[in-house]
């Protein structure tokens, strides 16, 4: 009998024309008990809150009934040009009165979700640029995919667009794009000088 000789290989991503993907992508921040820092927006994303996280760290015993809690999520569509950040916490109203008795009692302070974010009409760089870090962060690990295929850096560093770089360097000399000359330092000052030959 012959064998069948058929390969199965994976179904490759769907792309938009700038190699986007075009099925939009979805991650849950997974640091643990602490929080990922989204350089793109400057903002704190929370991470999965579980009480495993908090043994040896905390006395306070009434923390040992608190549920676990998921991270905020964060939904890239490149198709539609659009971001979304979202809190699951403020999704599910039994969990978040749990919460919150939870809270009030160890700390006499409640827990509010964080309001819903969202960003609209994003050009190929913020898409990339976007999509840079939610492949950084699933490589460390600090997020798991929720939904779609998220690229990995190397395949995003391939796709259109000009990357945001330096978000807080305070020098004004530094690159803001990954195309863009860097004139800091003395090697800074030819560069500069040679740009301004052409």
């Amino acid at each position: 009998m012959a064998k069948d000789t058929k390969e199965t290989t994976t179904p490759k991503t769907k792309t938009t024309a700038g190699g986007f993907p075009s099925t939009p992508i979805s991650v849950e921040i997974m640091a643990p008990n602490g929080y990922v820092l989204f350089k793109h927006r400057s903002e704190r994303l929370r991470g999965r809150w579980s009480v495993t996280n908090e043994i040896g760290k905390t006395s306070s015993k009434g923390l040992t009934a608190m549920p676990d809690i998921d991270g905020q999520y964060v939904t890239l569509d490149c198709t539609n040009r659009s971001l979304e950040i979202s809190d699951p916490l403020g999704q599910d109203e039994a969990l978040l009165e749990r919460v919150n008795q939870i809270h009030e009692d160890v700390f006499s302070t409640s827990v509010k979700p964080i309001p819903t974010i969202y960003n609209t009409d994003l050009s190929d760089d913020e898409i990339k640029s976007v999509l840079y870090e939610i492949a950084r962060w699933v490589t460390a690990g600090t997020a798991r995919v929720t939904a779609g295929n998220v690229p990995s850096v190397e395949e995003v560093a391939h796709m259109k667009g000009n990357r945001y770089i330096n978000y807080f360097d305070t020098d004004p000399s530094a690159p803001r794009q990954e195309a863009d000359p860097d004139l800091r330092g003395s090697s800074g000052l030819a560069t500069a000088f040679q740009l301004g030959q052409k």
